[in-house]
């Protein structure tokens, strides 16, 4: 009889639970929007966007005064916010408290390329292709020279069919490598691309310049250049050399000025 009565009582609690709940989401839902909080996360090198210029958009979101909670559509909220091309991801939700929570990744650029025609865009992480700023302008590798390639339309990415057959892909690659790696991060500041479609790299500190020529063995010859850099240079100077080869097979050819 006691261990009856102790399911009633809890079937009973749970139903109360249950109820309480419930009658806690209908009033939430009920209410409307308290105050919007936004949050931007970015690396070091990030800039492109900040919170008056999101919140002013989020604010311009149909509802957003006068629409109940249950009512308000988050899931537009958030595609309204990812078409700008600075916005990586977005997740937004209501807290019990009422506010709109808007979480923002922005892109991280690595890369910017320039068009033989002085035009320029910024490549991801990711291999998104992306516009400048005009509020913002990042310390990044700059790629130049005859890159052979059409300007990016909106939402275009290294892998879309007009990219394949240019450098775009092979650019993207070669900036991934290296600012993957800290130190070849802080000292290459340009990659130029010859007429023979050959890579080039001007690093920050020196007046050498550094012969990649393809992108085959990549990862064995920068990881060279890594150790050339911190047994040689830090010894010799950065200025002992003009120019540093790597298109050879496991060794670096040096011509000193």
């Amino acid at each position: 009889m006691k261990r009856f009565t102790h399911t009633i009582l809890f079937v009973l609690f749970g139903a109360v639970i249950s109820t309480l709940m419930g009658f806690i989401v209908y009033e939430h839902g009920r209410q409307h929007i308290h105050d919007i909080k936004i949050k931007i996360s970015r690396t070091e090198n990030g800039g492109f966007l900040n919170n008056e210029l999101m919140l002013n958009t989020v604010k311009e979101m149909e509802g957003i005064d006068s629409v109940p909670i249950a009512h308000f559509d988050l899931t537009a909220l958030e595609n309204k916010l990812i078409s700008n091309p600075f916005i990586d991801h977005v997740d937004a939700f209501i807290n019990i408290k009422r506010d709109l929570i808007v979480n923002i990744k922005e892109r991280e650029a690595i890369l910017r390329i320039y068009l033989p025609d002085n035009s320029s865009f910024y490549v991801d992480r990711d291999g998104n292709l992306f516009p400048l700023c005009s509020r913002f302008t990042p310390l990044l590798i700059i790629a130049n020279g005859y890159i052979n390639a059409p300007k990016p339309g909106e939402h275009a990415t290294i892998y879309d069919t007009i990219f394949t057959k240019t450098e775009i892909p092979e650019l993207y690659y070669l900036a991934s490598k290296i600012v993957a790696n800290p130190l070849l991060k802080s000292q290459i500041s340009q990659i130029y691309v010859n007429s023979v479609g050959e890579y080039d790299l001007i690093p920050e500190l020196g007046s050498h310049s550094i012969k990649l020529g393809k992108t085959d063995h990549l990862d064995e010859k920068l990881r060279n250049l890594d150790s050339f850099y911190r047994k040689k240079l830090v010894k010799e100077g950065w200025e002992k050399y003009e120019i540093i080869n790597l298109m050879y097979t496991n060794q670096i050819v040096c011509t000193k000025k």
